[in-house]
């Protein structure tokens, strides 16, 4: 594929991976002398990372991972552009464009770093960025394929999605920021964000469900409420392990939990209201209590009028 000037090849990983990487792209001036037909950019080649010695490109030490959903793409030049701001860096965190495939009439509204109103590129501490969230009002955050991410700094710090939820962007991102020491932020819309129908954002309920969510979907005879109940508990979830990484953390901060624990305990405070739990989790909700504007008993009647709305 082009890189703005710049050939890449793409090598498929064949074995699983801590951080589900599936495909690594080299540029044409680091391929290695003895990979075969490197300069046919139609062939995929294949990398089994348990036998390296074997493989057909011997990839050189990983420098940076970026994420690429499989619904969306990158501009041609966006790998370029990243590299030219990687330098120093924790994080190249760049814009995107966001689209519906089949209805240009539609509109998301502000992207992520558009909440931010930065006026310009700009580098910023993770505390400047917890101080941007804090001066902007913005409690909820979000971060995965919109930048390149120094691998050295990702392994450093062991930040990995969290396993079985969905919306896990929200941590991933928060986590990542807080501990970074540099984000260059890019203003440059490098990532296009095609929302089609049947995308996760633009789902269906009448699609399969998800082998990692099987067990919840049959704990409900009705698929709309256990969709509700994987988003909430989601959250709950990830409650948990914010809440957790901060009681470790020499970042642990008071305003950083009253910045954003809130949005997740008001996101997942109508748990109490189902009748099924098969994540075993409901019973832990007290945790949430101190960041809700209302106790959970008060949040368990309206939570029960949300339920019955579904249902009907």
């Amino acid at each position: 594929m082009g890189g703005g000037g710049v050939t890449l090849y793409s090598y498929n990983i064949t074995n699983e991976n801590p951080y589900n990487i599936y495909k690594i792209y080299t540029a044409s001036t680091h391929a290695t002398q003895h990979t075969e037909s490197i300069h046919n950019t139609n062939i995929t080649h294949t990398i089994n990372t348990t036998n390296n010695n074997n493989s057909t490109l011997q990839p050189q030490q990983i420098d940076y991972i970026i994420f690429l959903d499989s619904d969306d793409y990158w501009k041609p030049y966006c790998i370029e552009e990243c590299i030219k701001h990687s330098d120093g860096v924790d994080i190249v965190w760049f814009d995107f464009l966001p689209f519906y495939e089949n209805d240009s009439n539609k509109e998301w509204g502000a992207t992520m770093q558009e909440c931010f109103k930065f006026q310009e590129d700009v580098k910023l501490s993770g505390r400047e960025w917890l101080d941007c969230c804090i001066e902007k009002k913005i409690n909820s955050f979000y971060f995965a394929w919109s930048g390149l991410i120094d691998f050295a700094f990702l392994k450093n710090i062991r930040l990995y999605f969290l396993k079985g939820v969905i919306h896990e962007d929200h941590n991933f991102g928060c986590l990542l920021f807080l501990q970074s020491e540099n984000i260059y932020v890019l203003k440059d819309k490098l990532y296009l964000y095609r929302i089609r129908e049947n995308s996760i954002t633009n789902a269906d309920p009448n699609l399969p469900v998800p082998h990692y969510a099987k067990h919840i979907y049959e704990a409900f005879s009705d698929k709309e409420m256990a969709r509700q109940y994987h988003k909430k508990g989601s959250m709950l979830l990830m409650f948990f392990e914010f809440v957790e990484f901060l009681d470790k953390k020499s970042c642990n901060e008071l305003r950083i939990r009253e910045n954003f624990l809130p949005f997740y305990a008001s996101y997942c405070e109508s748990l109490v209201a189902f009748s099924h739990d098969p994540l075993d989790i409901i019973t832990k909700m007290g945790a949430i209590e101190p960041y809700l504007k209302k106790s959970l008993n008060i949040a368990i009647n309206s939570a029960s009028q949300i339920q019955q709305n579904i249902i009907d």
